[in-house]
């Protein structure tokens, strides 16, 4: 059908897709499972707005939690149906709160919509209305779009703790929002005979305001050499609820001193998609998304952030960061500043979502930072012998310097 014409006929369409997507939802897998409990008022959002929470949330994605406990022997399988929304990417992790890492994730080109709808993320044509059904096994640690097998298999000898983190990068509708479409329903069943089930226990898991084993400096990712030079590494995302689809690589800095210190910092941007219409066509775009963010290694809160959406691109293809306790009155025009928040050690954490097969500064390039070596060399990991201009690296120097010289970094 002609781009055009789909346009159209979706525009049409989103008139009532609002309301329309409050009464969606997908047909069940099985007749045994035709009625269920909806658990979807247990959706928790989580706040991206600097400084409100820890695990260094980006602050153009809206995130949503599903947390809940299992009894020892409870089973359970747990259906969500949902609109795809209008953003940049969706997706969803399960995780295990013990651990803080993605045990099972899935994102959105990987979804299959329901019989009779389309994925905009695969057609580049959002509409406001096409569905998709996914099933989760928390036990079993699995997502899958097909109805799970039913049987005893799928019952804990113990209590569970259990997290569905349920992601939008850059939504139409603005950072915190769900896409201009409702949330998705939480539905849950027997997972030995399929009939509907009482939602589990609903929980509420802490977030911890320090990474684990953040006292450990081996934990952090390396800070600038005695010369004020940074490298970044690439990092784990030090066990806080890292997303599956996205890479990251960090530094921190220690201001030495105080109040007075600059940090630069310089990267060739990739190109992004702009927007869910331009993922038909992937020959446009190096990344899904790309941001850069200034965080605490002790409160792991975010304190701001540059995203792709809103980067001052040089003439030669670089993004510049001056990063200060206050905006240098000397501040280049196309540089971003990000303030250094005062008594906290800066980390800063460069994400690419989704690189293209062909991107050469894809970040899953790097070899990952060993943590646990204190004092080894972070030039060997560091991420600019492995991709070259892509990858970011820094120069900390006064304020007296960076007003005579922008502290003479060269990429």
């Amino acid at each position: 059908m002609d781009r055009s014409i789909q346009l159209l006929m979706s525009a049409a369409a989103i008139t009532i897709s609002l309301a329309a997507c409050e009464n969606v939802s997908a047909q069940p897998s099985t007749s045994v499972r035709a009625t269920a409990t909806d658990c979807s008022a247990q959706w928790t959002r989580f706040s991206q707005k600097p400084g409100d929470e820890g695990a260094f949330p980006d602050t153009q994605v809206s995130y949503y939690r599903y947390m809940f406990k299992l009894s020892k022997g409870q089973p359970i399988h747990i259906r969500i149906s949902g609109v795809f929304p209008n953003g940049r990417y969706m997706g969803y992790n399960l995780y295990d709160p013990n651990k803080m890492d993605s045990v099972a994730g899935i994102s959105d080109q990987e979804i299959k919509s329901d019989i009779g709808y389309d994925n905009p993320f695969q057609t580049g044509l959002w509409q406001g209305f096409d569905s998709y059904t996914l099933w989760f096994d928390p036990q079993q640690q699995i997502i899958t779009q097909e109805s799970i097998a039913l049987g005893s298999n799928s019952v804990s000898d113990s209590e569970l703790y259990r997290e569905i983190w349920y992601r939008i990068y850059d939504p139409k509708d603005g950072p915190g929002a769900t896409g201009a479409v409702a949330l998705p329903r939480i539905e849950t069943f027997d997972a030995r005979t399929g009939a509907s089930m009482a939602c589990p226990e609903a929980i509420t898991i802490e977030v911890p305001k320090a990474p684990q084993g953040i006292g450990q400096a081996a934990n952090l990712p390396p800070g600038p050499d005695d010369n004020g030079n940074i490298r970044f590494v690439h990092h784990n995302g030090m066990g806080l609820y890292a997303n599956r689809d996205t890479n990251y690589v960090s530094a921190r800095l220690k201001m030495r001193g105080a109040n007075e210190d600059v940090a630069v910092i310089k990267f060739k941007a990739p190109r992004s998609a702009r927007s869910i219409d331009d993922l038909d066509r992937p020959s446009l775009f190096d990344v899904r998304y790309w941001s850069f963010c200034v965080g605490s290694a002790l409160s792991t809160t975010t304190s701001g952030c540059v995203s792709d959406s809103n980067a001052k691109v040089d003439e030669s293809g670089f993004v510049t960061i001056v990063i200060a306790s206050r905006k240098p009155e000397q501040l280049p025009v196309r540089a971003h500043y990000l303030e250094r928040v005062k008594g906290t050690i800066p980390i800063m954490i460069y994400r690419n979502l989704l690189p293209t097969s062909q991107f050469a500064g894809d970040l899953s390039k790097i070899p990952v930072w060993q943590v646990g070596w204190p004092g080894r060399d972070a030039d060997e990991y560091a991420a600019d012998k492995f991709i070259g201009d892509y990858a970011p690296i820094g120069k900390l120097c006064s304020l007296l310097e960076f007003n005579a010289t922008r502290c003479q970094i060269t990429h």
